[in-house]
């Protein structure tokens, strides 16, 4: 049986998100600088924040959940509302047996029921863009992994802490008239609060006062990485965040075209769109 997840379920659900992803730690360490061994540590923190019962698949059979899916509403715009899929896992016990199929499907009957335009994800590794292409999923958002040094040439720019309210302007209007996931204020408070919370950081390089680009990064035993860097002169910001980290090269993500990301269920009119920076 799949429904809705009810609220005496929480520990449940959480004990399959351990069982289901348990390398997704090291992925997290990666993209999100934590600092703990063990996936446990973000799952406490995504389930304290985030998860809400009202948004969580499971799949259950004889009192046992055997897999879940949260379905998160967004906006694309230029698009419409699309559910977000995180979470997509099923028991290793019970794989094989079209559990997530099963799961998938049943979101996609929502979706068409509230109107939505598609159902997106962002696979957890390159293995799994395959699997969901069986299951009617297509690439349907791409970035670009770019590589950074530190610049010889000094720089009048200053590099300082973002708001949330500077990110959520610059973002809207660095993809104004391109399809993208859109996001608020809040969304930025809660991403600059989950990199902080884990060591991250977001930072900004000013022209005086105004914003030429920001990046969202994290760095462990000497590795710098951007999960997100966007807008004019990335080439400087990133130099000036490894000289404040005393590195000299590192990598980081923009929009771009040449890396996929993410994957899309439409239901009806296809699109490519930018996203990133989704719990992944």
């Amino acid at each position: 049986m799949i429904r809705f997840a009810s609220s005496g379920e929480k520990n449940g659900v959480l004990k399959v998100h351990n069982v289901c992803f348990p390398s997704e730690a090291k992925a997290l360490l990666r993209l999100f600088n934590i600092c703990f061994p063990g996936e446990e540590d973000f799952a406490e923190y995504f389930f304290k924040y985030w998860y809400s019962f009202e948004n969580t698949l499971v799949d259950e059979e004889n009192g046992v959940i055997r897999g879940l899916a949260m379905m998160y509403p967004y906006y694309i715009e230029g698009v419409g509302e699309v559910t977000y899929l995180y979470s997509v896992g099923t028991s290793p016990e019970f794989r094989g047996r079209g559990v997530c199929k099963g799961i998938l499907e049943y979101s996609h009957k929502i979706d068409l029921e509230k109107g939505r335009k598609a159902s997106i994800l962002i696979p957890g590794g390159k293995d799994l863009f395959d699997f969901y292409k069986k299951l009617g999923y297509e690439v349907s958002s791409c970035i670009d992994e770019r590589e950074f040094t530190v610049l010889s040439e000094n720089t009048s720019f200053k590099l300082k802490e973002c708001t949330p309210k500077e990110l959520e302007a610059f973002y809207k209007s660095h993809f104004k008239g391109r399809k993208a996931v859109r996001r608020n204020e809040k969304y930025f408070y809660d991403q600059i609060k989950l990199f902080n919370s884990f060591g991250g950081e977001c930072l900004g390089l000013y022209d005086s006062d105004k914003l030429l680009s920001y990046g969202f990064y994290s760095c462990e035993n000497g590795v710098l990485k951007f999960d997100e860097i966007l807008g004019e002169n990335c080439d400087v910001l990133a130099s000036e965040v490894l000289k404040k980290n005393g590195l000299s090269r590192c990598k980081g993500r923009t929009d771009g075209s040449s890396v996929p990301i993410g994957m899309a269920y439409y239901y009806g009119k296809k699109f490519d769109f930018y996203m990133n920076l989704m719990f992944n």
